[in-house]
């Protein structure tokens, strides 16, 4: 499964991966800036548009970082990462470039998938995160997958973080897409008893009391969109967040 299709969400990406015996968890490095504007446009000239709409149509989807955005203080960035963003890129949160990386990738997507069923295990990708998963030993998954996906990402002129790699059994806590699925996807108890205390505390103590420096309409919004996280992974627990949220006694204004 790739990410951001209609009627698909992060727990499309990971329910075929759930009770398995080893978990593979990958992340693509740089992952929009690596989709430059070449990429694009040479996408666009395979799906038919001539040179002239296929350049337009890539300067309107891609930017370019600012440099003096790159030397505000606090900024710490590898040289590949800074060249990468200098580039004209796919931006990250912009409409059209969740379609385009899916489009631009199709073909890397194909061998991944293609790889996975040779050595009998599940392949899903959600933007920058691989996930692979079987029943066979950890080891066979770890010596079979992680170097050909290496190659094969490279060779696509892509890298991987691996000091984001994990390789999970089910004996440990598979985490994935932001969810615990050793058993069914579901939201971690610390996650969840920490979201529920502070609604807890809005209730009785008055949503004022969880703003921290944060404007009372932005903690409000906050809360909402934790609640709808949880309420897509586990809807009984959405429900019981949901319940004591509307007991907050928020003013008018908020």
């Amino acid at each position: 499964m790739r990410s951001f299709l209609p009627g698909k969400s992060v727990v499309n990406y990971v329910v075929g991966h759930v009770g398995k015996a080893v978990v593979l968890r990958m992340d693509i490095e740089d992952f929009y800036p690596t989709l430059s504007a070449a990429r694009v446009t040479a996408l666009l000239h395979t799906t038919g548009h001539p040179d002239t709409a296929a350049t337009t149509l890539s300067n309107l989807a891609c930017h370019t970082t600012p440099a003096a955005v790159l030397a505000q203080p606090g900024t710490h960035l590898s040289f590949a990462s800074r060249k990468r963003l200098l580039q004209h890129h796919l931006p990250q949160g912009a409409p059209t470039s969740a379609a385009l990386s899916n489009l631009t990738l199709h073909r890397r997507d194909t061998r991944l998938a293609g790889l996975a069923q040779s050595l009998e295990a599940h392949y899903t990708r959600y933007a920058d995160d691989l996930a692979f998963s079987g029943d066979a030993s950890a080891n066979k998954i770890a010596e079979g997958l992680i170097p050909q996906i290496t190659a094969i990402a490279n060779s696509e002129g892509l890298c991987i973080n691996q000091r984001k790699t994990r390789l999970m059994r089910a004996n440990q806590r598979q985490y994935l897409g932001g969810q615990v699925i050793n058993q069914r996807p579901n939201i971690r108890r610390l996650d969840y008893d920490k979201l529920k205390a502070t609604l807890d505390n809005a209730v009785h103590h008055g949503p004022a009391s969880q703003c921290q420096n944060a404007a009372l309409v932005h903690t409000k919004l906050q809360l909402q969109g934790k609640i709808a996280w949880v309420t897509i992974v586990h809807p009984e627990r959405g429900a019981r967040l949901q319940h004591l949220y509307d007991q907050i006694p928020w003013p008018h204004q908020a």
